[in-house]
């Protein structure tokens, strides 16, 4: 009557009857502590939230940086940049992957910042192999497209 909550169990090979009954406790949270620890929750939420962009930009300028290196080692790929283009490209990628292990603890911002200059250097580079631009092969395939 008192209880929350009453539950009767029996056992129907025995004839057991248990009795359980399940009352407000002096030792519940309050009302203030329920408060308290719904906007901890709410807290740490955001610090997740911030955590999880973080190691998602690390991962997308990571990830983009072994694109190239492995863009680089393609021989049928890199064989259409002058070598200059190649140097630039290396550099860049190496500096970056440089920068992330001397930087474990960079924020998003950081991060975000530092794939944006790789994106800036390897782009037009980038564009060379898929447009069949760049070192000797240009010049060769501008000739040979002359009458």
């Amino acid at each position: 009557v008192d209880g929350i909550l009453n539950v009767r169990a029996k056992d129907k090979g025995t004839g057991t009857t248990e009795d359980i009954t399940i009352t407000r406790d002096k030792a519940s949270l309050s009302q203030e502590e329920i408060d308290r620890m719904v906007a901890e929750a709410e807290e740490m939420a955001e610090s997740d939230k911030a955590q999880k962009e973080k190691i998602e930009a690390r991962n997308k300028a990571e990830g983009y940086a072994y694109q190239l290196k492995n863009l680089l080692k393609d021989d049928k790929k890199s064989a259409k940049l002058a070598d200059e283009d190649k140097e630039t490209l290396t550099g860049a990628v190496d500096e970056l992957l440089s920068w992330l292990d001397e930087n474990a603890d960079a924020d998003k911002e950081q991060l975000d910042e530092k794939y944006a200059e790789l994106e800036k250097v390897a782009q037009p580079i980038i564009s060379k192999i898929y447009q069949g631009a760049g070192g000797e092969g240009a010049e060769g395939g501008a000739a040979a497209d002359e009458p």
